[in-house]
């Protein structure tokens, strides 16, 4: 029954992320209503390993760091009212890092400048370093990705 209980929790998991990689926003709300966890690191066979080992859990992607680096406003906001951790670290950051390197940079980095808002807006911490000791507007300075570094900077961001 447990068995059965986790693949299913799984598979929500994995959906999960394939609705934002598609940005699917509808199919995003829907499986956090069916209580697909907006937290869980996507390699769901070292879930337990990441609880214990800060190197494997940096390596791993989260709903919200996909989503963010997406620049996926509606997402965001999903997974953020679900109860997505901002501070939860992925890929040697915050998904505030992950908003200041975008896969997909919208037209002037406005979209992604929304996601960076939103994320400080539930409280993400606007200092947080990545594994080389960046910040998120020191990497957004380094990109060129002057709309996120503005919103950085609002929030008391400094260089």
């Amino acid at each position: 029954m447990l068995r059965q209980a986790r693949k299913e929790e799984d598979k929500l998991n994995k959906n999960l992320l394939k609705a934002i990689e598609s940005q699917d926003v509808p199919f995003v709300k829907w499986l956090l209503e069916q209580k697909a966890d907006p937290g869980r690191p996507s390699s769901s066979w070292a879930w337990g390993l990441a609880l214990h080992r800060r190197a494997l859990q940096d390596a791993m992607v989260t709903p919200l760091h996909l989503a963010a680096e997406h620049c996926d406003a509606a997402a965001v906001q999903q997974l953020l009212r679900c109860g997505a951790p901002t501070e939860a670290r992925a890929e040697g950051g915050t998904a505030l890092k992950a908003v200041a390197v975008p896969r997909v940079l919208g037209a002037g980095g406005r979209p992604c400048a929304a996601v960076a808002e939103e994320l400080l807006q539930h409280g993400a911490n606007v200092s947080a370093r990545d594994i080389f000791g960046r910040t998120a507007l020191e990497v957004a300075l380094q990109e060129s990705n002057t709309a996120v570094a503005e919103v950085l900077k609002k929030y008391g961001a400094v260089e």
